[in-house]
C-alpha cells in the first residue's frame, strides 16, 4: 500500500467522523453527558476515583450495577485525573477506538478487492456512507460515553486479525491475539462466548494452514490467557461483590429461555425494520454462506477456497454469531439496536467484498471510472433515504418526545436537571431523602441524597428478588414484595420526582386513564399505584422549599412528610380522584 494512499484513507476516515459527529452534536443540543446509563457508570467512576470503592450509594452496598469493569476502572482513572472534565477524556478514547476500527475494516476490505493502491475507493466511501447516515453508529460508539466503541474494536481487532492471517499468508500475531482475548474478558460479560468463538475460530484457522498439532500448540496461549484472565475475574467479583457476574445480567436477564428467546427475536426484528441496509446486507451474507456451503457440498474433500474465501467464511461465522447472541439473552430496549453496532462495519465489508462476487457469482466490477463514481453516488443517496433515522430527524418538532432520534441524551438531561432541584429544596433537611426512582443514571449523578434503583440495575435486593422476569425488557425487575424493604422517602415516577412551576394546570398522572391504560411507568412498576399499603403509605404531594418558585412532585412517605418543618415547606397533598384498577 502506498504512503500516500494511506494517508489519504486516514484523512478520509478522520475529516468524515469529525464532521458527521458536529452535525449529530449540534443536533442532540451539545450533549457533553453522555446517555442516561453513561451516568451510571458516572457514579461509579466517582466513587471509585475517591476511594469508596464499587458502590452506588456513598457507603451504600458494594454492587456491580454496570456491565464494563474496565470502562469503569478506565473512567475512574479519568476522573482522578482531571475530575468533572473526564467525560471529554472518555470521548476522545471512543473516538479514537472507533477511528482506528473503521480504518482496519476498509483497509482489509481493500485487501479483499485488491484495490490497496487507490487514495479513495468507492467501497470507503459506500461503508463510511452507511455508517455514519442512519443514525446510531457514532450514538452508540463515541458520544454515548458507554463501553460500546471499545466493544466494537476488539471485535473488529480480533476477527480481523484472524481474516488477515488468510489474506497476507502469515499466522497471526499471537501476542497481539491474547492481549485483545485478555481485555475483552473485563469488558462485556457476552466475552466469554465470544472468547471461546475467537479461540476456536483461531484453531480453526491454523488447521488449514499448519495442520492440527501446530494449530493445538498455537492455540494453547490465548486459551490460557482466556482461562486465567475469566478465572481472576470471576473469583475477584465472588469476593468482592458475591456473584459471579455484573448485577445488570441478574436484573436484565431472564431465567426463563423461551422469554428470553421471544424478546431477542423481537429485537432482532426490529433491528432490520430500523436498518433495511443492514437487513439486505445480512441478506447478502446468507447468499454467500449457501455458496460456500454448495460449493462444499460439491467438492466435498477436495474443497479448494481461497484465502479471501476463507476470510469471508470466518467473517460471516463471526457477523451470525453476533446476531445470534442477543437473541438468547433477550436483547435490549435501547433505540438503534446497540448490541448489534459492533457488526455493522463487518456485515458492510462482507456485502461488499468484491473479490468474493468475481471468483464465486460473477463479475461485479465497472471499468468505467465515470459510471462507477456515478453508481456510488446515487447508491450513497439511496442509503440515506431508505435508513429510518437519519440527519434529517434532527429538524423535526418533538424529536425526543416522539423517539425519532434517542432520547437516552433528553434522559441524562432531564435526570441531572430534576437532582439539581431536589437538592436545592432539601438542602435544608437533616439529610436528604432516599429517592426510588426508575430512570437512575443523570439523576443519581447530581444527587446528593440517596438513589434507590427500583428496577433493580443498582440494587443487589431487587435485581435478585425473582429469577423469572416479567415485563418491559430491562425493566423487568421491579418486586413489590422487595420494595417494602427498600421503602424510599420518595418515589418519583420516572424522575426521581417532577419539577412543577404551575399548580393551577397540575394534574395528578394517576387521575387519568391513559396512566393505567398504557403509561409505561404503571406497567414497569407492576401496578403498585393500586396497591393498598401503598396507597396508604405513600401519598401524591407537591412539596416547595418556600425559598424557591418551584415544587417537586413525587409520592411521598408519610413518614418523612411529618419531619418536614412547615416554616421551611409548603405542601400540598393531591387527591386520587380515580379508584384503583384490580391487582392482576
Amino acid at each position: 500500500m502506498r504512503l500516500k494512499s494511506r494517508i489519504s484513507l486516514y484523512g478520509f476516515v478522520f475529516i468524515s467522523l469529525v464532521v458527521t459527529l458536529v452535525i449529530y452534536w449540534y443536533g442532540y443540543d451539545k450533549p457533553t453527558y453522555g446517555i442516561d446509563d453513561a451516568n451510571i457508570y458516572f457514579v461509579y467512576m466517582k466513587h471509585l476515583a475517591g476511594g469508596q470503592g464499587f458502590v452506588w450509594n456513598t457507603g451504600g452496598e458494594r454492587v456491580e450495577g454496570f456491565t464494563s469493569l474496565l470502562w469503569t476502572l478506565v473512567g475512574a482513572l479519568f476522573y482522578k485525573i482531571s475530575g468533572e472534565r473526564f467525560v471529554w477524556l472518555l470521548l476522545a478514547l471512543g473516538f479514537i477506538l472507533t477511528y482506528f476500527s473503521v480504518c482496519r475494516v476498509l483497509i482489509f476490505l481493500r485487501r479483499c478487492n485488491n484495490t490497496m493502491d487507490r487514495l479513495i475507493t468507492d467501497t470507503d466511501i459506500l461503508i463510511m456512507a452507511l455508517l455514519l447516515f442512519p443514525l446510531g453508529f457514532l450514538e452508540w460508539n463515541i458520544m454515548g460515553l458507554m463501553e460500546t466503541g471499545l466493544w466494537l474494536f476488539l471485535i473488529v481487532n480480533l476477527t480481523l486479525e484472524l481474516c488477515d492471517a488468510f489474506l497476507l499468508g502469515r499466522p497471526p500475531n499471537l501476542l497481539y491475539f491474547s492481549v485483545l482475548l485478555a481485555i475483552m474478558i473485563p469488558t462485556r460479560p457476552e466475552s466469554i462466548a465470544y472468547g471461546l468463538l475467537f479461540i476456536l475460530l483461531l484453531f480453526i484457522q491454523q488447521i488449514s494452514t499448519t495442520g492440527i498439532k501446530k494449530a493445538l500448540a498455537r492455540a494453547c496461549i490465548p486459551l490460557a490467557t482466556y482461562i486465567i484472565t475469566l478465572t481472576a475475574l470471576i473469583s475477584w467479583r465472588m469476593s468482592y461483590f458475591g456473584y459471579p457476574f455484573p448485577n445488570t445480567y441478574y436484573a436484565k436477564v431472564s431465567a426463563s429461555t423461551k422469554d428470553n428467546v421471544a424478546g431477542g427475536l423481537s429485537y432482532l426484528y426490529k433491528f432490520f425494520y430500523g436498518y433495511p441496509q443492514a437487513a439486505f446486507t445480512v441478506a447478502i451474507g446468507i447468499a454467500f454462506a449457501i455458496v460456500l456451503l454448495l460449493k462444499w457440498r460439491q467438492q466435498g474433500k477436495t474443497l479448494r477456497l481461497s484465502p479471501n474465501d476463507k476470510a469471508q467464511a470466518l467473517l460471516l461465522t463471526v457477523i451470525f454469531c453476533t446476531l445470534a447472541l442477543p437473541v438468547l439473552t433477550g436483547g435490549d430496549h435501547f433505540i438503534y439496536s446497540r448490541f448489534f453496532q459492533c457488526m455493522l462495519p463487518l456485515t458492510y465489508a462482507s456485502a461488499l467484498n468484491f473479490g468474493f462476487w468475481n471468483r464465486n457469482i460473477g463479475p461485479i466490477s465497472i471499468d468505467n471510472r465515470l459510471y462507477r463514481n456515478l453508481l456510488t453516488i446515487a447508491a450513497c443517496f439511496v442509503i440515506f433515504f431508505i435508513a429510518k433515522s437519519t440527519w434529517y430527524d434532527f429538524t423535526t418538532v418533538e424529536k425526543f418526545t416522539a423517539v425519532r432520534v434517542s432520547p437516552e441524551f433528553y434522559h441524562a438531561r432531564n435526570g441531572r436537571t430534576i437532582a439539581e432541584r431536589e437538592n436545592q429544596t432539601f438542602d435544608s433537611c437533616r439529610q436528604y431523602p432516599s429517592v426510588g426512582i426508575l430512570a437512575a443514571g443523570g439523576f443519581a449523578y447530581m444527587y446528593k441524597g440517596n438513589t434507590i434503583d427500583l428496577m433493580g440495575l443498582n440494587s443487589t435486593l431487587m435485581a435478585h428478588a425473582t429469577r423469572i422476569k416479567h415485563g418491559f425488557r430491562n425493566h423487568a425487575s421491579f418486586d413489590v414484595n422487595t420494595f417494602w424493604k427498600l421503602m424510599p422517602d420518595m418515589v418519583g415516577t420516572f424522575y426521581g420526582g417532577e419539577v412543577i412551576t404551575d399548580t393551577a394546570t397540575f394534574i395528578l398522572p394517576e387521575n387519568t386513564d391513559y396512566f393505567r391504560n398504557g403509561q409505561f411507568i404503571y406497567q414497569a412498576y407492576k401496578q403498585i399505584f393500586d396497591y393498598p399499603r401503598f396507597i396508604d403509605t405513600y401519598l401524591p404531594a407537591l412539596v416547595r422549599n418556600r425559598q424557591n418558585n418551584f415544587y417537586i412532585f413525587a409520592y411521598y412517605n408519610r413518614a418523612f412528610l411529618a419531619t418536614l418543618n412547615s416554616n421551611t415547606f409548603e405542601v400540598i397533598l393531591l387527591q386520587r380522584k380515580l379508584p384503583p384498577k384490580p391487582i392482576e
